[in-house]
């Protein structure tokens, strides 16, 4: 099986290698595609010359999966594996990309957004250059059986044929009320699980953990994991970390209503594991655009949610404790390189990055006398606002005094200098 595996990466390659020669001058580029690239990197000195286009394969929902690169990024010669519910889709880099809306979303992105579904996956299937396969066994949990021993139990949780049914199927208007169908919707559920722990994990040994809208967390051996991937009974089997368990906890999660992504695991001086960035948020949320300074990172979100209210927060490893990201502003330094991992891994905005690079250079300091001259415009969201207390500011506004003015561009030019 592995070398089979390995034949057909090679292929991959192989395919993705020859895309770029044959097909990266057959494709027309938009100013639209040109603007999502330059989002996307980050970098709006990019041109149309500077991109090339492997291939561009239209899902068929306005969307695209395009595998591209830009200017003189390098990027390493191996294979990404990435797991999107029940299937793992295997490339080379660059790693493709959504093209949606005019903005460019990473497949996970894509994924969480509901913009790649059932539909779109399945489409993939077909796609040459691009290696997709479809499991009952997450990619998640495949790597996570590496660190367990067989005797071990794991958090596991399972999607269950009749997992697919919502309150809405128990709801009819004028008949059944809101209140009736929740009752009839958890009394359904409570049976799906209890058949799940009778029919499924018979003669198996398990820890029940949590169990809600068809969805169900328990905790088996390693051991077990293949055989009970068997059943017919048995969707998708995905891993639950220690911290995704904590989360839910926490929060007392109703599963389909939120999503939950770990963005990096973060150790210290002494290697040892300090805390987890965490990506998660519900489906109920306030449409608003806010912004909270933390350290000297500013960190922007388009909604309020009642959880993580900007979306990110942590595991806190030693405390076994779950914050929200928010509560932690004005205590930074109490995780290590914490600034630094927001900037390079979820999204944060180094205070003085005017030109939206992820970094402060003397081209921030550019960019800002061009700012204050009325020679440019800022192209990233500058300005911040909290939905708390109204706490507001700049990204530009290095030397915190209130506005935008040359003192930034000076400050950052004696930063930089290392004066």
């Amino acid at each position: 099986m592995k070398k089979l595996l390995a034949l057909i990466l090679a292929v991959v390659m192989i395919l993705s290698v020859s895309a770029v020669a044959v097909t990266a001058e057959e494709y027309e580029i938009s100013d639209d595609f040109l603007n999502a690239v330059r989002e996307d990197y980050g970098d709006y000195t990019i041109e149309k010359d500077d991109i090339f286009i492997q291939y561009m394969r239209d899902l068929g929902n306005d969307s695209y999966l395009v595998k591209y690169g830009a200017g003189d990024y390098a990027y390493p010669d191996d294979m990404v594996a990435i797991g999107l519910g029940s299937y793992i889709i295997t490339t080379s880099r660059p790693v493709p990309a959504i093209y949606f809306n005019k903005r460019m979303f990473t497949l996970e992105e894509a994924y969480d957004n509901l913009i790649l579904t059932e539909k779109e996956l399945e489409k993939m299937l077909t796609f040459d250059g691009i290696y997709v396969e479809k499991s009952k066994v997450t990619l998640a949990l495949k790597e996570a059986k590496h660190s367990y021993k067989n005797d071990d139990f794991i958090n596991v949780l399972f999607t269950l044929v009749g997992s697919e049914k919502t309150f809405f199927d128990f709801y009819e208007y004028g008949v059944v009320s809101t209140t009736e169908a929740g009752e009839q919707y958890k009394a359904y559920c409570d049976e799906l699980h209890e058949k799940f722990l009778r029919e499924v994990l018979s003669g198996v040994d398990y820890i029940d953990r949590v169990h809600n809208n068809g969805i169900s967390v328990v905790s088996i051996k390693k051991q077990d994991i293949e055989k009970i991937s068997q059943s017919d009974m048995v969707v998708l089997m995905d891993y639950v970390s220690d911290a995704h368990m904590k989360y839910i906890e926490t929060y007392n999660s109703s599963f389909k209503n939120y999503t939950y992504r770990e963005k990096r695991s973060v150790y210290d001086e002494n290697r040892e594991l300090s805390y987890i960035l965490i990506n998660a948020y519900s489906n109920m949320f306030a449409t608003a655009q806010t912004g909270f300074r933390i350290g000297d990172v500013v960190m922007h979100s388009y909604n309020i949610h009642s959880e993580f209210v900007y979306q990110y927060g942590l595991y806190d490893v030693k405390e076994d404790k779950i914050y929200d990201l928010f509560d932690l502003r004005k205590t930074p330094e109490k995780y290590y390189k914490l600034e630094e991992n927001l900037v390079n891994f979820c999204g944060g905005i180094p205070i003085g990055d005017s030109n939206g690079d992820g970094k402060v250079t003397v081209l921030d300091a550019t960019v800002i006398q061009r700012v204050v001259a009325s020679l440019e415009r800022l192209h990233n969201p500058d300005h911040y606002v909290s939905h708390k207390d109204n706490e507001s500011g700049y990204i530009s506004d290095y030397d915190g005094d209130g506005e935008i003015s040359v003192l930034d561009a000076t400050c950052i030019q004696r930063k930089v200098a290392g004066l």
